[in-house]
């Protein structure tokens, strides 16, 4: 629960054909390749890191949310090989609120493997149960067609139109919504 002031532990966590594991300064130069694809790149909020100091920089604000109570941050990697399939996060977690949000990208090469399904399938019953957060959402651009199959396959109810919530290198842009309560059924 998230009621003492201990940091958060962020374990490793079994999803079918991968295991989410916490994110670490190892990861550096994968997930440098990872966020330098475009489809992830330009979903990142604030600018992508773009050598390897600069993701090391990433990195370390990641491990400071679980002392700060804030956030989880895994890579998830094949059971089999350790590959780096992507990545999932539990963020802007706020206890007296009992919410959160969860963000997920996935390697080009393991799109439509059910590698982001899975993590956040993981992600959400560790958050509901281990931690006790009521509310779980996913907001993405309404474009992401993607990101959406996913959200909705994972439980998430569409709830509506952010209208002008997201922040792009453009300015601002429209966010789809959506939700998952502690109460409902876990797909």
């Amino acid at each position: 629960m998230l009621s003492d002031s201990s940091p958060l532990e962020v374990p490793e966590i079994v999803a079918g054909a991968y295991q989410l594991r916490p994110l670490e300064h190892a990861d550096a130069a994968d997930l440098l390749a990872l966020l330098s694809e475009p489809s992830i790149r330009d979903s990142i909020s604030g600018a992508a890191p773009t050598s390897v100091p600069e993701m090391h920089a990433w990195i370390d604000k990641r491990l400071l949310r679980p002392v700060h109570r804030s956030g989880l941050s895994w890579t998830v990697r094949t059971a089999v090989g350790g590959l780096l399939a992507g990545t999932v996060e539990g963020h802007h977690l706020i206890e007296e609120d009992s919410a959160g949000e969860i963000g997920y990208g996935t390697a080009s090469g393991f799109r439509r493997r059910g590698v982001a399904t899975s993590a956040v399938n993981a992600v959400t019953s560790y958050l509901h149960q281990a931690l006790a957060i009521h509310r779980l959402e996913i907001s993405h651009e309404p474009a992401n067609h993607a990101s959406c199959r996913v959200a909705t396959s994972c439980g998430y109810r569409v709830e509506g139109l952010l209208r002008g919530a997201g922040r792009t290198d453009d300015g601002f842009t429209d966010l789809h919504l959506h939700a998952h309560l502690a109460t409902d059924r876990h797909a």
